[in-house]
């Protein structure tokens, strides 16, 4: 009796000493394949926290999403924004401001093939379950459908590793609803469905968009010609800054210029189907991108977007303008572009 009771606590100490990795694996897992079972959705989404000195105003979007990743996203509201896009359909990314007449594609874009997304959602999920504490505590209807509302609080102090509450749709895993706390009582962002539908149709040519002749259009192909850093900094009008340190796996792949005559370079530094660049252009006096939730990055101002699982980050550093776009999770992103110089 006494070997067995001692062969039950050690089988117990093992089971608790390994059940977290366990519990990360199975449940990182299950949300992966719960987004790739998702054929497509449709939805109104609304924001708050993204206009600058305003916090309480929503920023309303027409999201449209299909297989695999591509995403359509359309403000609505306010007015100021409306019609602002952002497009991926998997080779190409557009953005517009028809406010300004001023647009961006980047062409050339390598598709994400299944298993890759599947690697970088169940990652995400991961680094989630590792970096804060799980609570469910209550069911409500969120966009018309149930949702599990969990307590999530961040199990280290990090810059902007805020605390939140997520309505995940009990049918597809998804999140109807984030709130993330700055403060208690002090929202830094919110996004919520308002309506949406799973599984309808989406035409691909909902991702196809053609810039009005009198725009203004910046073209990338990321097929096009590699520069050397030597070879590129030459051609530039402002300083070409560089990230000091990059997360493991990643590294500056290759430097591309812009189509256009205007001097701009990108960097890409992806991992696999993990897309991170770091595009640099002269600061001009009156950006294009007026919205964003604000934060500093080494006390310049700095403004972060989300469209899918893309974060966008612009800010500037001495005369150079900064776009950092990375599938990686937003606290992740925002630490590489603190790593520019």
């Amino acid at each position: 009796m006494t070997y067995l009771k001692t062969i039950i606590i050690l089988s117990s100490l093992l089971f608790i000493t390994s059940c977290t990795g366990i519990y990360a694996q199975i449940i990182s897992s299950r949300i992966a394949k719960s987004f790739l079972l998702i054929e497509s959705y449709k939805g109104i989404m609304q924001e708050k926290g993204l206009i600058p000195g305003q916090p309480d105003i929503s920023v309303v979007r027409k999201v449209h999403y299909k297989k695999a990743w591509k995403i359509y996203s359309e403000t609505i509201e306010p007015a100021s924004e409306k019609g602002n896009l952002f497009i991926y359909d998997g080779n190409e990314v557009v953005m517009w401001w028809p406010k300004v007449l001023f647009g961006i594609r980047m062409k050339g874009l390598e598709v994400p093939i299944v298993s890759e997304i599947k690697r970088i959602i169940t990652n995400n999920v991961r680094w989630s379950l590792e970096n804060y504490s799980f609570s469910l505590i209550d069911q409500e209807v969120i966009a018309g459908r149930n949702a599990l509302k969990w307590n999530v609080v961040p199990k280290i102090k990090r810059p902007y590793l805020f605390p939140y509450t997520s309505w995940m749709d009990a049918g597809t895993d998804q999140p109807l609803k984030i709130r993330i706390n700055e403060q208690i009582n002090k929202v830094w962002y919110e996004m919520e469905f308002k309506n949406i539908q799973f599984d309808v149709h989406v035409d691909d040519k909902d991702f196809d968009f053609e810039f009005p002749l009198n725009a203004v259009v910046f073209n990338w192909n990321y097929l096009d010609k590699h520069f050397t850093l030597n070879e590129i900094k030459p051609l530039m009008n402002f300083e070409v800054r560089m990230p000091k340190n990059l997360p493991e796996g990643y590294g500056i792949q290759r430097v591309i210029k812009g189509e256009h005559s205007l001097p701009m370079l990108t960097m890409i530094m992806n991992k696999g189907s993990r897309w991170l660049s770091l595009t640099q252009n002269r600061k001009v006096l009156n950006d294009e991108q007026k919205i964003g939730i604000p934060i500093k990055i080494k006390n310049f101002k700095a403004f972060v977007n989300f469209f899918g699982v893309f974060t966008l980050i612009h800010w500037s550093i001495g005369d150079t303008g900064l776009t950092l776009i990375a599938n990686l999770p937003y606290t992740e992103a925002i630490a590489i572009a603190k790593n520019v110089d």
